[in-house]
């Protein structure tokens, strides 16, 4: 593909009769449903972190096996760090299609999605009157700081544990690398990679013939 560093480069690649107001229009349907998609993670990931803090709870109240604790902690870490990278995946994918809007409206729309019209200087210390923030990013903080909180509590559950003889503690070694493979593996092997190459696809076809 052609080098796209300009925007009329970029709108050269959508020449074409109704090409380009077509994808405009499947733009904006792309980043509605990212936007869809972005709130029912969250409402799983919520969901998901708020039982394993109960469980957390329930555990430190009633159990006195460290490794009860370590294991919910466990859980809680790998699924909080997980919904931090969603977020910001989510984030992303979320700003690609804005952007791709903010390219192709002017010819249909006008520069609808990129002016903000304001009646007033909005002021931070003024609580009660709206301001710009970032309802994503805010979301993502949160996201961060339950992450932190995960650590901390795995950590607690960590040093409370009983690590040697190894032997007779072997389930709690295992856990441990468990988390730290899984932890690897969301960082590593969770991005969108993206390829200089152009990659083949084969294409198999089904022929039917009549009798």
């Amino acid at each position: 593909m052609k080098n796209i560093s300009t925007a009329q480069d970029y709108l050269e690649q959508f020449a074409g009769e109704n090409i380009r107001e077509n994808a405009h229009r499947q733009a904006l349907d792309i980043r509605k449903f990212e936007i869809d998609l972005y709130w029912k993670r969250t409402a799983y990931f919520w969901t998901l972190i708020a039982a394993t803090f109960a469980g957390y709870i329930a555990t430190m109240s009633n159990s006195k096996d460290p490794m009860a604790s370590l294991l919910v902690s466990s859980v809680g870490l790998c699924f909080s760090v997980g919904w931090y990278f969603v977020n910001r995946g989510s984030k992303y994918w979320q700003g690609n299609w804005e952007r791709h809007v903010d390219l192709l409206e002017n010819e249909f729309v006008g520069p609808l999605y990129k002016i903000t019209p304001s009646r007033e200087e909005y002021k931070f210390m003024k609580l009660n009157s709206a301001y710009p923030f970032s309802v994503s990013r805010i979301n993502q903080i949160l996201s961060l700081f339950v992450a932190l909180i995960w650590v901390a509590l795995y950590g607690a559950s960590f040093y409370k544990s009983n690590w040697f003889p190894i032997i007779d503690n072997l389930l709690s070694w295992i856990l441990v690398f468990l988390v730290g493979g899984c932890l690897v593996c969301l960082g590593a092997f969770g991005r969108t990679k993206k390829s200089e190459i152009e990659k083949s696809i084969n294409f198999e076809c089904r022929e039917y013939k009549g009798h």
